[in-house]
């Protein structure tokens, strides 16, 4: 009786352990954060994207062009488009979904914290840098545009000062 006990004690004890990670939680990042892990922080809008498979076709992946219209902090930015690889995506009739990862369509208005991977970047912190402009608020925030760039610039002023963005 006591061995069954334990055993049952020590299942539920990895079930609860490994709970974050079945259910793909992601930990919520200040723009402070955001910030200090990005290496781009610019507004633009979607122009293009395009999903394909992966050179083995094992997996899915999305490239969206971003034309910048503002860039807060990092670059210089060689090109007016950047590209931004996504995990997930459509091919014929396969999708693939990727929990937490950044959504995008043409023509969205764009926030955008980036990480530089050799000239492709991804979005920092998954969907949580990337946020839509939407008639001049931020959409999912009780701010509008010109509220956050403020604060965004006194963040970046802040980090910069620290020496703290990537």
């Amino acid at each position: 009786m006591t061995s069954r006990r334990f055993q049952l004690t020590v299942a539920l004890g990895m079930t609860i352990l490994a709970y974050p990670c079945v259910f793909g939680a992601i930990v919520e990042q200040s723009v402070d954060e955001l910030t200090r892990n990005s290496d781009v922080i610019a507004r633009g809008q979607v122009t293009a994207m395009t999903s394909q498979w992966d050179s083995s076709h094992s997996y899915i992946y999305t490239t969206a062009e971003v034309a910048f219209s503002t860039v807060y902090a990092g670059g210089p930015i060689d090109a007016p488009r950047v590209t931004i690889w996504i995990p997930g995506g459509s091919v014929g009739d396969t999708t693939l979904w990727v929990e937490h990862a950044a959504e995008f369509t043409v023509g969205q208005d764009v926030v955008l914290f980036l990480t530089d991977r050799s000239g492709v970047f991804d979005v920092t912190s998954w969907e949580q840098g990337k946020l839509n402009v939407v008639d001049g608020r931020i959409e999912g925030k009780n701010t509008t545009l010109a509220t956050f760039e403020k604060t965004l610039r006194e963040v970046i002023n802040q980090v910069k000062k620290a020496g703290g963005q990537k």
